[in-house]
């Protein structure tokens, strides 16, 4: 099968932190503890005589301190805001009891005092920090709650409870504690929250396969707790096992989580778990590999069970540096803490998991890329790590078109399960639904697809790259956006694509705007078939008028006045005259009289039905028909209306347009609406557009007269469609709100995409500075917000500034 490798991409999953915290290294005079719920290194030199130092990730958390020697230490851990040290020592001969030294600023101050457990011979397994001054005693008894006095020097019983426990789990994220009992056959979770001891429901086992400690670990996963367990396979004989299954049991969380999930490693030896970002790895030691798991990922129960494979075939951790040598991996000494820590304490190292995005695509069978996408999606850091992928698929859809609808189904999906919860979340009168957040942690809307796609607006397989984009939309039923639609018209139309267009707009897969409609019009040049797709999308936006007038720019006088007719109120108002010269025009340009005999009739009969009689009225203007479309003619006509002070009407301004236009004298006509002699309309400015292909002096007064009117995005998405975004930056600059509200992803990347056509950089950095100052005046920084998506232009615009 065909594979695909992201570009750039780490061939390693997972990685060890960068820089690892060193401590001093296990020795027969230093012990070494480590505390996973404030990720803390204990080194105890000489029993603490010559000095505890404690390390942590963050630097703020670390001191060092000297302590008298009272005999060995088991356990030594801070409260959770540093200001409590607790000691647990092995006092055979003693009743179960743990020390306390107060702190201040990192820094003990001489106050110590202690607690003895309260059941007599009971043996302390440990203790907890629930929360700041709780303090949880674990013993082979039961559980002790106690709240700590420092002030007092002393502890107050809040609750406990019996249970007759061998060892016990305990996870500090959600404070849930885990008691073994009968000889590992009985798994007993209890809630260490709001003061009190809670007990959960008991996970029972298969009474002929106990567990011990080292198979069992309670994680901290998808915002839900579960209890880990290694279930080792059974074999015909014991030097043969089977292979391992982790077994995922749900003990608390939101709805949704309540199946047993099994995690399949097909492997046999040694394991250990961490979570990183809700993924869990899986480490194996003898194969010196770890394999990742995303229970999240589309799976069906059977029989309550969710059985899930490795997300990507088990590969080694990316090799670690300690100091300038390599550090040796998987190593017998490393021992493994949740959620993310491992120490190898005869190095003296701690590091935590970190998961690289990117190598998650570095090579696999190229459809398992939608599968790998939905990974990412539900990733903290996956963003990046997409678009990467997006891009390279982009750019090779003639090889991995089929694999790229697949991607754009995941990433709609979730957006679409994103959509649904704010909808419900925001409608009147109904609950909340409960979001689990971590299911979407990127989210890739339409604008962002968009601003990415536009950078391929030179790739051979756009059309087909924008044609899926919009299916997948739809087969997912989210509602295309302006932004999207503009993108398919501007492909598919310069493209010479428009039946692909046509059966979008009939399926209603894109939204009917004037901006749209107008777009299309000025792109009627390039593709007739365009200008009739925005006639028929002002048909739909019941802009009668404006159909009427595009069609008689046309030289369809019968389709003008069909449309009319259909329109109902604009065929009482259409005067005669305009028809019929159109009419009479087009017989004698074709020598055929059939159009002018047809609109002559079907006047009749409308004046028939609406007066009596079908003859016309004498006007005031009844010889406005004869004067002809000659320009010379037309000019000196209105020039004689405005010498008089007389009102141009609209069938004389349509008149002047449409001879002016089509005789090449657009200088005339420019001079006449600078005068003012010409009303402004919308219908006049779309007969404008339409006859852009004869002059493209007509389209700009078009957008002249749509600037006069205040339509300032229809201005914008004309001039973007023009590829003049420097043109389009200072009309919505112009406009005052429209230029506010202007995405700036759209801009860059008409910008961007100009440049790279025409060799200049000028356009970019003149519309990157534009928008750094807008973002100056508006939030006070020049830096575009991370949700804007404009990481891609930022670079663009370093290298196109930096310095050869």
């Amino acid at each position: 099968m065909a594979r695909f490798c992201l570009e750039g991409s780490d061939e390693y999953c997972l990685a060890l932190s960068d820089q690892p915290k060193r401590f001093d290294a296990d020795s027969p005079v230093t012990n070494v503890f480590f505390d996973d719920s404030n990720g803390q290194v204990f080194t105890v030199r000489s029993g603490g005589v010559t000095g505890v130092t404690v390390n942590g990730m963050d630097e703020s958390k670390s001191t060092s301190f000297r302590m008298e020697d009272r005999g060995p230490i088991i356990s030594i851990k801070f409260s959770p805001d540093l200001k409590i040290l607790a000691i647990q020592r092995n006092q055979d001969t003693q009743n179960a009891t743990v020390e306390f030294v107060n702190f201040k600023d990192l820094a003990p101050t001489n106050i110590e005092y202690s607690h003895t457990c309260k059941w007599k011979n009971a043996k302390i397994l440990g203790f907890v920090w629930p929360k700041v001054n709780e303090i949880t005693f674990i013993t082979d008894h039961g559980i002790e709650l106690l709240q700590v006095l420092p002030e007092k020097k002393q502890l107050k019983s809040l609750k406990n409870t019996s249970f007759s426990c061998a060892w016990f789990s305990w996870c500090s994220q959600s404070n849930i504690v885990l008691l073994a009992g009968n000889n590992g056959l009985l798994l007993q979770p209890f809630s260490l929250n709001s003061s009190t001891i809670t007990k959960l429901q008991k996970l029972e086992l298969d009474a002929t396969r106990p567990v011990v400690e080292r198979d069992v670990f309670i994680l901290r996963l998808c915002e839900a707790t579960w209890c880990a367990v290694f279930r080792h396979g059974h074999s015909a004989t014991v030097t043969a096992p089977g292979p391992t299954e982790v077994w995922l049991m749900p003990i608390m969380g939101p709805a949704g989580f309540h199946s047993t999930h099994v995690l399949k490693t097909g492997l046999v030896g040694r394991f250990a778990v961490n979570v990183v970002d809700d993924l869990i790895v899986v480490h194996h030691q003898a194969s010196q590999s770890s394999q990742i798991f995303d229970i999240m990922e589309e799976s069906r129960a059977e029989n309550n069970c969710v059985v899930h494979i490795p997300v990507v075939p088990g590969v080694s951790m990316k090799p670690a540096l300690v100091g300038d040598m390599l550090c040796p991996m998987y190593s017998d000494t490393w021992v493994v803490f949740q959620p993310d820590y491992i120490i190898d304490a005869r190095l003296g190292c701690l590091w935590r998991v970190r998961l690289v995005p990117s190598g998650l695509a570095h090579s696999l069978p190229k459809d398992e890329l939608s599968k790998i996408v939905a990974v990412l999606l539900r990733r903290t850091d996956g963003r990046d790590a997409i678009y990467r992928l997006l891009n390279q698929l982009v750019t090779q859809a003639g090889s991995y078109l089929a694999q790229l609808s697949h991607v754009f189904d995941e990433i709609h999906a979730l957006y679409r399960k994103w959509a649904e919860l704010e909808v419900a979340r925001n409608t009147a009168g109904q609950p909340p639904a409960p979001a689990r957040t971590q299911q979407f942690r990127v989210l890739v809307s339409q604008p962002d697809a968009c601003a990415l796609l536009q950078q391929h607006a030179a790739d051979q397989f756009l059309v087909q790259v924008v044609t899926a984009y919009v299916a997948s939309l739809c087969r997912n039923s989210l509602v295309i956006q302006p932004v999207t639609s503009e993108l398919m018209v501007r492909a598919l139309v310069t493209r010479g694509a428009a039946a692909r267009l046509r059966a979008a707009l009939r399926r209603g897969a894109l939204g009917d705007a004037r901006a749209l409609a107008c777009a299309l019009l000025s792109l009627g040049h390039l593709d007739p078939a365009a200008a009739q797709l925005a006639l028929d999308m002002l048909w739909r936006l019941k802009a009668y008028e404006e159909v009427v007038e595009v069609l008689l720019s046309w030289e369809e006088p019968v389709g003008a006045a069909g449309a009319a007719r259909q329109a109902g109120t604009t065929w009482l108002s259409l005067p005669p005259r305009k028809l019929l010269a159109a009419a009479r025009a087009h017989a004698q340009a074709h020598g055929r009289p059939t159009a002018f005999t047809a609109i002559y009739h079907a006047l009749q009969n409308r004046n028939e039905r609406t007066r009596g009689s079908p003859h016309f009225l004498k006007g005031n203007y009844r010889t406005m028909g004869d004067i002809g479309d000659k320009e010379w003619v037309v000019t000196a006509y209105v020039a004689s209306l405005c010498r008089n002070s007389l009102v141009i009407q609209p069938v004389t301004s349509e008149l002047m347009v449409r001879a002016l236009v089509t005789r090449g004298a657009a200088a005339r006509l420019r001079a006449a609406l600078r005068r003012g002699a010409l009303g402004d309309a919308r219908a006049l400015a779309c007969a404008l557009l339409s006859l852009g292909h004869l002059d493209p002096a007509a389209a700009q007064l078009a957008l002249d007269m749509l600037w006069r009117l205040k339509a300032y995005e229809e201005v914008v998405e004309v001039l973007l469609s023009w590829e003049e975004p420097v043109g389009a930056a200072g009309a919505a600059r112009q406009a005052g709100t429209t230029w506010l509200s202007l995405p700036p992803r759209k801009l860059l990347a008409a910008a961007r995409a100009h440049a790279q056509a025409h060799g200049r950089p000028t356009a970019f950095t003149a519309i990157y500075h534009a928008l750094q100052n807008r973002n100056e005046r508006t939030r006070g920084s020049p830096h575009f917000l991370k949700g804007e998506q404009c990481d891609s232009y930022v670079e663009y615009y370093k290298q196109i500034t930096s310095e050869p």
